[in-house]
């Protein structure tokens, strides 16, 4: 299910459920008033890779196309410039890819692999033109990515020896 919440009245509203499977570990991400959802897993160590887009104008979702990397839960995402980005993730393949997605055209480009030992449970934000990833299962590095050069800089460690599953 799917809920707003309205900060001005303290309440909650149920909308339009997602018509692809419960799941757990997704990804979401929001560009130009419209909200995207997809990937994830469920109990039973099945991942999924398809991608869902909100329009809450008519409260209705849109299937967008799967998203073209291994199938995973516990992937980062984030956007910048008009572009939605999601990668890495835990899955049974290789996860350390990073894909651009152009709403606009409906279509997905692959990036400059994320160049981190992490790969699950990893923090993700955006500043600017910029997006920061790091942390995870067992790991600390941190890494700054710029996608209009696709270029990783590694960072400075976080200071702790790991952070997993954490919020951003």
């Amino acid at each position: 299910d799917f809920w707003e919440y309205d900060a001005g009245t303290g309440s909650w509203t149920q909308k339009a459920n997602l018509p692809g499977a419960a799941r757990l570990d997704a990804v979401g991400f929001s560009i130009a008033r419209k909200g995207y959802m997809g990937l994830g897993g469920d109990h039973s160590n099945v991942l999924f890779n398809d991608l869902w887009e909100y329009d809450p104008s008519s409260d209705s979702w849109h299937q967008m196309p799967d998203f073209p990397g291994e199938s995973r839960a516990g992937a980062i995402a984030f956007t910048i410039a008009g572009y939605g980005y999601i990668g890495v993730g835990w899955g049974f393949g290789d996860t350390n890819d990073i894909w651009k997605f152009d709403p606009v055209n409906q279509t997905w480009t692959k990036e400059t692999e994320y160049p981190g030992a992490g790969s699950s449970g990893m923090v993700c934000f955006a500043i600017g033109d910029k997006a920061y990833i790091g942390t995870g299962f067992l790991v600390n590095d941190f890494w700054e990515y710029t996608p209009s050069t696709k270029q990783w800089r590694q960072l400075q460690n976080f200071p702790e020896p790991f952070l997993n599953n954490s919020v951003s």
